[in-house]
């Protein structure tokens, strides 16, 4: 079986990006360790007037992707995370779901 990838993009306001990053690094990537998520890539730049930030998160399956995105979505939920990080980006977070092709290429499936 193949792995299947989120990939999540989000362009921080750059005013906020040192509360971002902090959200990011002390509450988000904690709970997708709590969780069993894989993060594969972390990745932050300035563009223009805001910062771009793409996460990509491994997963075994898409069952596993349900199963522990849902969990996730609960602990953070819980956190309070949401609300907080609502404040440090501009627009919306977009997820895309990712499988390999022949072991080196991806075909996205947005979500």
């Amino acid at each position: 079986m193949t792995s299947v990838f989120e990939v999540v993009t989000v362009q921080v306001n750059l005013g906020a990006r040192g509360r971002f990053a902090e959200l990011h690094r002390e509450v988000l990537l904690p709970a997708c360790h709590r969780n069993g998520i894989r993060v594969v890539a972390c990745l932050m730049a300035e563009v223009g007037q805001v910062g771009r930030v793409v996460d990509i998160y491994e997963y075994s399956s898409y069952a596993d992707y349900s199963d522990r995105s849902a969990a996730l979505e609960a602990d953070l939920t819980a956190s309070g995370y949401y609300e907080q990080i609502q404040l440090c980006i501009a627009g919306t977070i977009q997820v895309e779901l990712m499988t390999e092709l022949n072991g080196s290429a991806w075909a996205a499936v947005s979500q």
